[in-house]
Formats: structure tokens, sequence, C-alpha cells
């Protein structure tokens, strides 16, 4: 592949779907039996191009989600069906809904939009992963034992959903075999593929995810017990400083580790677990969650004042944001950050003493408030470096 030349490659993405319009960014990643993975950036491109057939060599991932009200154990027995391994998909209560019919409709039904995408997206070879099975905190990695537009069938199946009564539906099937299945929070799985399982969508293209998804289908091959381990964000953020606590340049090192390892509020567990190192006689706490939009604050440490009845607080509001901020969004954190005054009604003797707003991937802000620290990622990487110091001094 790295001699493929402009109309190769060009070929290569017609087929995958684009049009001469979308011009997108693609990397390429050859896998261990030497196919050609396209891992794209550009967002919700779904459907191959009407009409071209799909290049056998062609790799793909894709995210699958099941109806959460249906027992786990349903799903289960029909992937691992020794007959006929099949994944079921909902909304097939009625033979019209076959998806064999539905694709002779001049206009698709909303509610098959999804299903349509999979029956002619997914391809003998490709990759599916399923959130939430076999059990909710993992996930199954699937593979596609035919073209799921010629090997699909439809017959509508009567389950016993969670509330007890009969339900008939789920009649596409499509067909693919379960390879491996692994904890979300596994200490193998990264952030960005973590984060995009959290997608809600019925059906949603992975690509740009593929090198994390075969490092996990690798590992299951040889060791698929340990990727059921449930690792807490303080256990990830210590192997993250273990990673590279013997490097020079501690605060970018562990910057770019953390980075890969966590993404949005993840660095919140992430910077607790290290503040708490750095600052063992302090409490500090993840404030973050329903409550936030009340006072602000994504962390809070407080530590004792000179008098027995008053402690002092310092509120941290978390933002992952890359490159340079833009003036509003500033400006709308460092608004939310001041509500943490909020936390003196909550909790009587407590005074908040400094306000910091930390921006994980992102430049220094120009113009900052003289009430509130703006902390970009410069900063943060100095902090990150006597944070690694302090928890290298917890580790055996």
């Amino acid at each position: 592949w790295p001699t493929w030349g402009k109309a190769k490659i060009t070929t290569v993405l017609r087929r995958q779907g684009y049009s001469q319009g979308d011009t997108p960014t693609v990397s390429y990643v050859v896998n261990q039996d030497m196919r050609l993975t396209a891992a794209s950036a550009v967002d919700n491109v779904h459907e191959r191009t009407p009409g071209v057939e799909e290049d056998a060599a062609m790799t793909r991932f894709w995210g699958f989600r099941t109806d959460t009200g249906v027992p786990r154990r349903y799903y289960n027995d029909q992937l691992g069906s020794r007959s006929r391994p099949v994944l079921r998909q909902g909304w097939g209560w009625d033979p019209n809904q076959d998806l064999r019919k539905v694709v002779q409709q001049a206009d698709t039904p909303g509610e098959q939009r999804a299903n349509i995408r999979m029956y002619r997206d997914v391809k003998k070879g490709d990759f599916i992963l399923v959130p939430c099975l076999p059990q909710w905190e993992q996930v199954i990695i699937a593979q596609a034992v035919e073209d799921w537009d010629t090997g699909y069938q439809f017959e509508v199946d009567e389950v016993e959903i969670d509330d007890g009564t009969l339900r008939k539906d789920y009649g596409h099937q499509f067909p693919a075999k379960k390879l491996a299945h692994f904890n979300r929070n596994n200490r193998y799985v990264d952030g960005d593929l973590r984060q995009t399982l959290k997608c809600r969508s019925r059906f949603w293209n992975m690509d740009r995810y593929s090198g994390s998804i075969q490092k996990i289908v690798d590992i299951a091959k040889e060791r698929q017990d340990e990727l059921e381990g449930d690792e807490d964000r303080e256990g990830r953020f210590k192997r993250s400083v273990n990673k590279v606590v013997e490097k020079a340049g501690l605060g970018e090192s562990l910057h770019s580790v953390l980075s890969d390892e966590f993404a949005n509020s993840g660095w919140e567990y992430a910077l607790v677990a290290g503040l708490k190192d750095l600052f063992p006689c302090y409490r500090v706490e993840r404030t973050g969650g329903p409550n936030e939009k009340e006072h602000g604050t994504d962390i809070l440490i407080t530590m004792p004042g000179p008098l027995d009845d008053v402690e002092y607080g310092i509120a941290i509001q978390v933002k992952d944001w890359k490159g340079k901020p833009k003036n509003k969004n500033i400006e709308e954190a460092i608004t939310q950050i001041r509500k943490a005054d909020e936390f003196s009604k909550e909790r009587e003797g407590l005074r908040i003493v400094e306000k910091i707003v930390i921006l994980t991937e992102a430049d220094n802000p120009e113009d900052r408030p003289d009430d509130v620290a703006v902390v970009g990622c410069d900063e943060l990487k100095k902090l990150l470096a006597r944070m690694a110091s302090a928890t290298a001094a917890t580790l055996d």
C-alpha cells in the first residue's frame, strides 16, 4: 500500500462512499494480516457509494447498539448460537419491515434508516462493537461472517423484556461471530475508544479507532481474561505516571499519556488522583455531575483553617479543550466557576479562597480576570510534573 498512487487511493475512497467534494483527511493503518483500514477524520460518514462494488480487502469498524430493555442473555444466546450466530436488531415486528423489501421503497421510513445503513454498509470481515454485552459494563467485538446485504434474514421473535411482558420484535438478523469482549474501563482501552462507546446512536462508524480496536482483538487472542477487569480511574492515573516517571520532561510526557488515557470528564478523575498525592493532608474530591450547574465546580480542594470552625476551599473547573479557546467560551467557563461561592451556603464554615479554570489541551489565554486563575496547557504540564513526582513516591 505505501506504493499506491493518487489514482488508486482515490478509487478506494470512492468505494468508501466519499464524493469528490468531501476531500476527507484519511490516515491508513495496515493490520497484522496486511489488510488496509481507512481511518477517516470525517464524522458521520456511514454509507458506501450505491452501485459501487466494495473492495474485498477493505476492513471497516462499526458501533452497533441494542435495545437495553431486553435481557442481555437474549442477545448473548443469539450471537452464541452454534447453528447460525447473528446480531439481532429492533424495529422489526412486521414482515413489511424486512430490509430486503424496505430498500425497494422510494422513501426509507425514518425508524429504518440506521438498519438500512447496517444492511448496506457492513461487509464480510468488518468488525462490530456492541456496547452493554455480554454484561452492562462490557463490550463485545464481533465480526461479520457474510456481507450483511446478502446474509441478512428476517424473522420476528417473541422476547420477554425486563418488565416481564412479551414483545414481538427484533426480526432483523445480521450474520456475525463473537471474537472477544472487554470491560470499557479496562487498562487496555484507549481514551478515544472509551469516549466513542458513549455514542447513543443505533449504528455509527468507528474507522478512526481501528488501531485501538485491533490492539484489543490481538490481546484477546492470547489473554482474554486480562480484558475483563475494571480498572478505576485512580489506577489508570498511577499507571500513566508509571509509564513516564523515569523519563525526562515529566510534565510533557505525562500530559501526552493522559491525553490518550482520558477524555472530557475523565480528566477530572485523573487530576483528583494526582492532587490527592500532591496534597495528602488536604481533602480532594470530584464534585462534577448533575449539581455542577449550581456550583460550577468539578474538583474541590479543602484544607483546615486556623480556627476550628473554618475550612478554606479551592474550586477547579476542568475543560478538555484543544487549540486556541474562543473568548466567549473562556467567559462562560469563568462565569461557571464563579458560582463556587455557593459552596459557602451548602457547607457551613467553608470559604472559597481560590477559583481555577484548567484547560487540558488548550493554549494559555491572553486575557485573564483577577479573581479567577485560568491555567492553560503549558501551566498544566508543570502541575502534572509535580503530581508525577508525588505519585512516584507512593509507588512500590
